[in-house]
């Protein structure tokens, strides 16, 4: 049976999660990086990524680290700033083809774009090309605020602090009524805020350990599997990068309130503006 051939889709790992209220059009909004990334960049590196021959896609799956597009910093939600191109895993013609059909369609759209920098990541085994925004013309946007959040927080905000269900046992996708979350934040802030306090997590510095050579499974540390699926794909990814310290800052209480003051307040736009249903993916 002839193999069906990789896509990109199938080999991205799910790094962040966003909040949407649905019927709302979102497909215009380029006022920041990550729709930037997400609406123009990934169309782009997926066109180019079908065009490879199959030794150059299973090299990518191979060589690849988890993150391929991100804003520089705290850029994320801002109109201009850098974006971070990590080629690991591409070959140079290929990381050249892509990045010249980002810088055309950007230009095409009106973006100004700053003189490139490429050099070795601080935080991946990856080259880098800096990409700098310097003038964004999507800048007017009155629609909702925008939630974006690691896949992992968001996972343990609405499974484990807010008690709403995935839709999957990945736990890639939650749905809900904007009503349901003003009633439950609503519920905890009256009812039991001790709960949230209860809910955080402390920060933890930890050396992640290589992945196992084929034959030596036996040798490795029984490890309980984490109720949130987001822990055990952040310790298989880092893992390949063996010996590394991470450093993880945890979900402190203050910043579990701030979260779902932010969910609170979309849901709050939700409503005033005649929409019934949100979701995060």
């Amino acid at each position: 049976m002839k193999k069906a051939p990789i896509k990109l889709k199938d080999l991205l790992i799910t790094e962040s999660m966003s909040v949407y209220i649905k019927g709302f059009d979102y497909s215009k909004r380029l006022d920041n990086l990550l729709d930037v990334i997400h609406a123009l960049l990934y169309p782009v590196l997926d066109k180019v990524f079908e065009t490879l021959p199959a030794d150059q896609k299973a090299y990518f799956q191979k060589n690849r680290v988890p993150e391929i597009f991100a804003p520089d910093g705290n850029d994320y939600d801002k109109p201009t700033g850098t974006i971070n191109f990590y080629t690991s895993g591409f070959v140079k013609a290929a990381s050249l083809k892509i990045l010249r059909g980002m810088l055309r369609l950007l230009k095409m759209k009106g973006f100004v774009v700053g003189p490139l920098k490429g050099e070795m990541s601080g935080m991946y085994k990856s080259q880098v090309i800096r990409i700098p925004i310097t003038k964004n013309p999507f800048i007017d946007y009155k629609g909702p605020p925008e939630i974006n959040w690691a896949g992992r927080n968001a996972f343990h905000v609405f499974k484990e602090l807010l008690g709403i269900d995935p839709d999957d046992s990945s736990g890639s996708s939650f749905h809900f009524t904007p009503q349901e979350i003003i009633q439950r934040i609503e519920m905890l802030r009256k009812h039991d805020p001790g709960w949230v306090k209860k809910s955080a997590i402390p920060p933890k510095t930890w050396i992640a350990k290589p992945p196992t050579e084929p034959g030596d499974e036996w040798k490795e540390e029984p490890k309980e599997p984490s109720e949130n699926p987001y822990d055990d794909i952040a310790y298989k990814v880092l893992g390949g990068l063996g010996g590394a310290k991470h450093i993880d800052l945890g979900l402190p209480e203050e910043t579990l309130w701030r979260k779902i003051g932010e969910l609170e307040e979309l849901a709050k736009w939700a409503v005033e503006h005649g929409f019934t249903e949100m979701y995060v993916t």
